[in-house]
């Protein structure tokens, strides 16, 4: 009962209150330090507390597992609050089992510590981990408490800022833009909640490379946030770092610079120097300044900013990242033997990960540290085709460089390919072999990757000054080139075999699940569910062949997760959809508006892939996938949807005869129906009356339809005839020959047969 339930809550807040008085507050008490003349630390204090609070929880609190969870829950949050994340993690982890065991998975509590424990994973960096705790809070909070409330909008932003962190902008932005319209008109415009709103769509825009969208925004959040909190508040802080970021990330280094040493200010009175977002932004200001060649000045900081990253954890991405600062920084004042150590430490940094795109990005990150440029490609070798193609870029617009392809051999990146040497020129215009991809461009620096006497790719960065690379610039680079390139082929060898496990256990999941789906919608539904968890497509479509073999007919269309009905048919052989039905081959289409057979359907469509679906040997249907990236799609793509396509044939055509029967059952029932009541008709309608008997008949037959027959026939001089019939076997054979006998019976009945 509501009162039960009160009593429970307030019993816990007692034994929580009491737990923190006591043995939290207690402990934080200088008084009770040891030694008279002791000086305490009040932030040592304040931790070591906690550190004691949190060793002497287990097994105090045995018979009551939630009073356990709520302390866990406020140790856990206090450690968050000063920047102690592995504590913080510990304690969250703890409340979750405690309160999935307790009250279950869907409780209120519940959710509010998976929600604690994202935010923990997202303030690591972690958006991996965050993002399924974050879609279960939000699905929960969206049934029990609706979209408009509260919680279920800080769910929303949550989520949100997951998908922002692992560059799935698009969905990002969706939630980003309903969460921020609904706190507007539920909340307000001067609101926490909608100043949150207001930092992430900001944040996001940024990410996305929509500098002059991203400004008005991130303005915006800065004067909610003073508003709400004044001047120094840890979100006003936290926000005008956002500012500064943007401004950095617009060439506006003095404003960025301006904006950072406040923010630094602030954040070293209020959360204490050694604060990891205190030391962010240390290391934030140091970059700001080496961009603007203020690199004495940046020294200090980075220094600072480097000690406190090795303090607290020495593995750290943060570490190395300090350490490249540092580098550039030693470089940049020509003190090149204290830089190189450094510098070659963290081009070994990039081989702790195994994730493709972190490794790029992270060697971008470094060569930037070395060299800041602005125009940065990463090429890999198609051994195949001796050809180089950009898998990584900065400054490039993304229609060319998804065209960019070069010939091992041509221009400079490729002669840095067939030499296997460094090249540096310094007007690319005076060069005959120099290939154009972008105007005014002048310098180029061309490394090539080299792995165990392997060519793999070409780091090449460009620059619109002439002479702007140096002979420094590239021994550095060639001296760090070797050790980036293990890094990038461990990636990609584990990105290919992650891939195929992917492919092996999706295929398996596919027959597993695909072959008891019997309804085609939810067949066709699942299906594009289940390929995107393998290809982030954007656009899907599974097409089927009509009756007479000669159109495929949209069946189940997808535009960006939202579902579409098309109605236009597509004629066997026309278009890339209709030749690989004729063809019975998948077919790959890089870029559409260089392929003849394309029909303009959807502008923003750049390729395609459209693979057969074949059972028996005969086509039954298209899968068709669209990206609005030109080279989306791979050959292992295609070779992976082959294979998918098989399977996929034998669920669609199983569902499709499933229906087809379950269609042929639906008839034969409406023919069973018709034909009980028919042969209920042919039954005598009313009783006979007669002066010395009672006569009464009821028929129930075994099946819909039945055998048995009963009729009366009056006869002369008040005599009735009355007719009992079985005959032999059931259902609609054996209910014709009772009809038939039925009529035969009637059609005598004049010349009153005798028995």
């Amino acid at each position: 009962t509501e009162k039960h339930r009160a009593d429970d809550e307030a019993a816990t807040a007692k034994a929580v209150s009491d737990f923190l008085r006591d043995d939290l507050l207690g402990q934080a008490n200088p008084n009770n330090q040891a030694g008279p003349n002791a000086k305490p630390d009040l932030d040592l204090t304040v931790r070591t507390a906690l550190d004691r609070a949190a060793a002497g929880i287990s097994g105090k609190f045995a018979r009551q597992p939630l009073v356990e969870a709520a302390i866990r829950q406020t140790i856990g949050n206090a450690y968050l609050d000063l920047g102690l994340y592995p504590k913080a993690m510990e304690q969250m982890e703890r409340t979750i089992d405690i309160r999935r065991r307790e009250l279950g998975e869907d409780s209120p509590e519940t959710l509010q510590s998976m929600n604690n424990l994202a935010v923990l994973y997202l303030q690591q960096g972690d958006a991996s981990g965050a993002e399924p705790l974050c879609l279960k809070v939000l699905e929960v909070r969206r049934r029990v408490l609706g979209e408009e409330d509260p919680d279920t909008l800080i769910s929303m932003n949550n989520l949100a800022g997951a998908y922002r962190n692992e560059g799935k902008y698009a969905q990002a932005e969706t939630l980003l833009v309903k969460a921020l319209a609904i706190k507007r008109r539920v909340l307000g415009e001067i609101h926490h909640s909608t100043a949150t709103a207001w930092n992430g769509l900001a944040t996001l825009y940024r990410l996305e490379g929509k500098l002059t969208e991203a400004e008005p925004l991130q303005l915006k959040a800065v004067e909610v946030w003073r508003a709400v909190s004044g001047d120094e508040g840890p979100e006003t802080l936290t926000s005008e770092n956002s500012l500064a970021t943007l401004y950095q990330a617009q060439k506006r280094y003095p404003e960025a610079e301006g904006v950072w040493t406040k923010v630094l200010e602030g954040q070293r009175r209020t959360l204490g120097a050694k604060h990891p977002k205190t030391v962010d932004v240390m290391g934030s200001l140091g970059e700001v300044q080496i961009q603007q060649g203020k690199y004495a000045a940046a020294e200090p900081l980075l220094r600072e900013a480097l000690s406190n990253w090795e303090a607290a954890n020495p593995n750290s991405w943060k570490r190395y990242y300090g350490q490249t600062l540092l580098g550039a920084s030693l470089s940049g004042q020509k003190r090149f033997e204290e830089a190189e150590p450094l510098l070659l430490e963290v081009a070994d940094v990039v081989n702790t990960t195994l994730d493709l795109e972190t490794t790029l990005r992270r060697v971008a990150e470094l060569v930037r540290k070395v060299i800041n440029y602005e125009i940065f490609a990463i090429l890999l070798l198609n051994e195949a085709r001796q050809e180089l193609y950009v898998r990584f870029q900065v400054g490039y617009p993304p229609e060319i460089a998804d065209r960019i392809r070069v010939k091992v051999g041509q221009g400079i990146t490729g002669r840095a390919a067939e030499t296997r040497q460094a090249q540096l020129v310094a007007d690319a215009t005076r060069e005959d072999f120099y290939i154009e991809a972008l105007p005014n461009v002048h310098s180029e620096l061309a490394i090539p990757l080299i792995v165990k006497n392997r060519l793999i790719g070409v780091i090449d960065i460009e620059a619109r000054q002439k002479g702007y690379f140096t002979e420094e610039h590239k021994r550095l680079l060639t001296l760090i080139a070797s050790r980036m390139a293990v890094g990038i082929e461990n990636a990609r060898l584990h990105t290919r075999i992650t891939r195929q496990a992917r492919t092996l256990l999706l295929l398996n999941e596919i027959a597993r699940e695909l072959t008891s789906i019997l309804n085609l919608d939810e067949l066709l539904k699942r299906i594009a569910e289940l390929l995107r968890r393998l290809i982030d497509y954007q656009m899907f479509s599974i097409l089927l062949l009509d009756q007479t073999g000669e159109k495929l007919q949209h069946r189940f269309s997808q535009r960006f997760e939202e579902r579409l009905h098309l109605k236009h048919d597509i004629p066997l052989g026309r278009g890339v959809v209709g030749y690989a039905a004729q063809a019975k081959e998948a077919v790959l289409v890089p870029d559409v508006s260089k392929s003849p057979r394309y029909i303009a359907t959807n502008p923003e469509t750049r390729s395609e892939l459209a693979v057969p679906l074949i059972y028996q040997e005969k086509v039954i249907g298209v899968l068709d996938l669209e990206h609005t990236r030109r080279g989306y799609f791979t050959e292992d793509h295609k070779r992976t949807l082959t294979t998918l396509a098989a399977q996929l044939a034998i669920a669609i055509e199983n569902a499709r005869l499933y229906e087809q029967i379950a269609r042929q059952e639906s008839r034969l029932e409406r023919d069973l129906a018709l034909a009980r009541e028919l042969q209920f008709r042919l039954l005598p309608h009313s009783l006979p009356k007669m002066r010395n008997l009672d006569v009464q008949a009821k028929f129930v037959p075994a099946r819909a339809i039945g055998g048995d027959l009963y009729d009366f026939v009056p006869y002369s001089l008040s005599r009735l005839g009355i007719a009992i019939g079985d005959v032999s076997g059931k259902g609609a054979p054996a209910a014709i020959y009772a009809a038939l006998v039925s009529g035969i019976l009637r059609s005598h009945a004049p010349i009153e047969p005798g028995p």
